[in-house]
């Protein structure tokens, strides 16, 4: 890593060092072509005004920096935090695509480790401070409440489209209807009112009130993973891409995975506020 501070650069600038030479040969990369993400090239590119302004670089060691990263992260002792939705904003969501690790990578962070599981259901289900919302890598993550316009803006609305094609292309692959857009469109609206009577339900439960929702869909036909999967996940998945559905308290145990499904609106009165890209990654 370096870092700088002069005249115009006098905030500070992290980028990698470059990796040396005769260590590039020996490793996979070599005879390949080089594949620079706009990470490398933003860094490259503040590397090389720094010399050509002939600005002092220094160079900050791996101790130095693992200190700095457990410093923000909320993993040095002394920067553990008693609040669950501060530590959710500073580190801009939690993991949680397994119920388990939210709650662990929280307990690492706070100053009484054991209330972790307390605290972050308070949080979630009766404050509603923090939801669970898709957000990078098409993953789970536990976001604060004010938080979920920026995710979703920067990271979530541009799946929604290519989750969409995906779910009516199976529809109309496994024979459940001609027209999958139109049959989908009819399901989401069924199951938003049923869901919006009820404010919370199973997905089992609302594939009993939704008859659409209880087809099922081949998937990986030909694999030693193929299976049959409920349109109702599906469905509810595509709904939550959208913004328009939220997992609340699961059934169960905090290591639970099957989430009762409430509307948006329990968790944000006036829905989710837009918000363009470009200022949501900036």
């Amino acid at each position: 890593m370096v870092w700088a501070s002069a005249g115009a650069w006098t905030s500070r600038v992290m980028a990698p060092a470059p990796m040396p030479m005769e260590k590039w040969k020996k490793s996979e990369g070599a005879g390949q072509p080089l594949r620079v993400g706009h990470g490398e090239i933003l860094a490259a590119h503040i590397y090389l005004r720094l010399l050509e302004d002939d600005v002092a670089v220094g160079r900050i060691s791996d101790d130095e920096r693992r200190a700095r990263l457990g410093v923000c992260h909320h993993l040095k002792p002394a920067s553990r935090h008693s609040d669950v939705t501060t530590l959710a904003g500073d580190l801009v969501g939690l993991h949680g695509s397994d119920p388990a690790s939210v709650f662990l990578s929280t307990a690492a962070r706070l100053r009484e480790p054991s209330g972790a599981v307390v605290a972050l259901e308070r949080a979630l289900y009766d404050d509603r401070r923090l939801v669970r919302t898709l957000c990078m890598r098409r993953t789970m993550f536990v976001v604060p409440v004010n938080l979920v316009p920026v995710v979703q803006a920067a990271c979530t609305d541009p799946l929604v489209a290519g989750e969409r094609r995906r779910l009516v292309r199976m529809i109309e692959a496994n024979g459940i209807s001609v027209d999958g857009e139109r049959w989908l469109r009819e399901a989401e609206a069924k199951t938003m009112v049923e869901l919006s009577a009820r404010g919370e339900a199973t997905g089992a439960e609302l594939s009993k009130a939704v008859p659409e929702l209880r087809e099922q869909l081949s998937v990986g036909e030909g694999k030693t993973w193929a299976a049959k999967v409920g349109v109702v996940t599906r469905v509810l998945f595509l709904l939550a891409t959208e913004q328009r559905v939220v997992r609340g308290r699961p059934k169960g145990s905090w290591t639970s995975s099957q989430y009762r499904w409430s509307p948006i609106e329990a968790w944000l009165p006036a829905g989710v506020p837009s918000m363009e890209p470009d200022e949501a990654r900036a």
